[in-house]
């Protein structure tokens, strides 16, 4: 079975995002998307080349908290520790061998998407956080904050759930999704532009409101 039979829509989902992104570094820099087994093997979606620097990235989507809720949640993100994905099984069904998850790849940066922007996290940095804030190594069925939880088969990989805004303590660059690239790294600045896309959202739905009723009106 192929991955993108049995994950279905996060599969594809994963693509979009990676495409997105892709586009809008593209602007930036020069993008390359690394092969299949690299992607597969050392958690590693593209190659960035800026001037003389190069690094890699792997790029994570926002996902829901629970697959039965409607919509993803930004306001957290799962960590991957542990990967049994296409892995042979003995008679039992057991897996023969246990992959590390993507936080122990190989990409210099973790890539996190939210509603408004990508926060760029030193993939490093997330293995001292799992260190010191994650010590519990008991697997839960039921996800908590800070707990190793592994969801029933097909999705057998251990993940932990943390907070985007611990993400956005421990980050490298934030950049807003918007068509242009802008980095809004400092954390205050960031905060300054929380506030103003949420002034934003809130001046457009006043207008929205204040249309519906004047054509209510006219009506």
């Amino acid at each position: 079975m192929r991955v993108k039979d049995e994950y279905g829509e996060d599969f594809d989902e994963g693509e979009k995002t990676e495409r997105e992104y892709a586009a809008l570094m593209s602007k930036r820099c020069k993008v390359i998307k690394t092969s299949k087994e690299v992607d597969m093997k050392d958690h590693i979606d593209f190659y960035l080349f800026y001037k003389d620097k190069k690094t890699s990235v792997d790029v994570k989507g926002v996902k829901k908290d629970s697959k039965s809720d409607e919509n993803p949640d930004d306001s957290i993100h799962y960590l991957e520790t542990e990967s049994v994905k296409k892995v042979p099984v003995n008679e039992k069904g057991e897996p023969l061998e246990i992959k590390t998850g993507w936080v122990y790849g190989k990409a210099e940066y973790i890539i996190f998407q939210t509603n408004d922007t990508w926060i760029q996290v030193n993939r490093l940095k997330l293995v001292e956080f799992i260190e010191e804030e994650c010590p519990d190594t008991k697997i839960y069925i039921v996800s908590k904050l800070h707990k190793r939880y592994q969801r029933k088969p097909p999705q057998p990989d251990i993940t932990i759930k943390v907070e985007t805004k611990e993400l956005i303590e421990m980050s490298h660059k934030i950049i807003d999704r918007d068509k242009t690239y802008v980095d809004i790294t400092d954390t205050s600045k960031y905060k300054e532009y929380k506030i103003k896309k949420a002034g934003e959202l809130k001046n457009l739905t006043l207008s929205l409101l204040k249309s519906k009723k004047e054509i209510a009106t006219e009506n």
